[in-house]
């Protein structure tokens, strides 16, 4: 069972991992954790920024005890009331056969290498990078929440929302509502047309039948 070989061999040295009260051959039980009101995220989806700094924290020290997470996203992070921070979903962990040089270069960060991908075989992994999986949630790019003094992370992300993630949310609205409605007014505008046209075909036929049968002049 890859998530609880993830989990036994990280969790005494990463208490963000959780602790696996038991298990079985194909199953286990872990403790119920409630996202604390305090650290919730965003209507537009952004961590608090010391909870951003807190995750990226935890992502490094993975690294340090040689694993890639390699599905980190809102839903597998949880900030609980008493546990605090939670990494959520190991199922993809993996550890390094080889550490990168710099956790700036490892899977969390770069992405997983093609053979990794092609081993496991599963599209979620396609494009797990910072950029594509974790920005979203801090409103940073890595080397600003690494770097930046905390003024202008403040800004970047004020900025990051009417920036990034507004024409995001536009472009999901057209894809969810506006777009099957354009659809359905061409299938409705298609149908009516093949309606319409037998229906002048048919028409002109009639007229043309009764003008044929009308008697016409004799020779003389």
């Amino acid at each position: 069972h890859r998530e609880l070989a993830a989990i036994s061999a990280l969790r005494d040295q990463v208490p963000e991992v959780p602790e696996v009260l038991a298990h079985g051959e194909n199953w286990m039980i872990m403790p119920l954790y409630e996202n604390s009101e305090r650290f919730r995220r965003s209507r537009f989806g952004l961590l608090p920024l010391p909870a951003a700094r807190q995750l990226i924290d935890v992502l490094e020290r993975l690294y340090e005890a040689g694993w890639a997470h390699l599905d980190m996203r809102g839903n597998n992070v949880i900030f609980d009331e008493r546990a605090g921070m939670k990494i959520l979903d190991f199922e993809f962990a993996r550890p390094y056969d080889s550490l990168p040089a710099s956790f700036a270069e490892s899977y969390d960060i770069r992405g997983a290498p093609e053979s990794l991908l092609q081993e496991l075989s599963s599209e979620i992994l396609s494009n797990v990078t910072y950029a594509s999986r974790i920005e979203s949630l801090t409103g940073l790019s890595y080397e600003s929440l690494r770097h930046d003094p905390t003024w202008q992370q403040h800004l970047k992300r004020m900025l990051f929302v009417p920036t990034r993630v507004v024409p995001r949310l536009v472009r999901r609205e057209l894809g969810t509502r506006v777009r099957p409605a354009l659809q359905h007014l061409r299938r409705s505008a298609s149908l009516r047309l093949r309606r319409i046209v037998p229906d002048r075909l048919t028409r002109r036929a009639i007229s043309e039948l009764h003008t044929s049968k009308r008697p016409g002049k004799e020779p003389a």
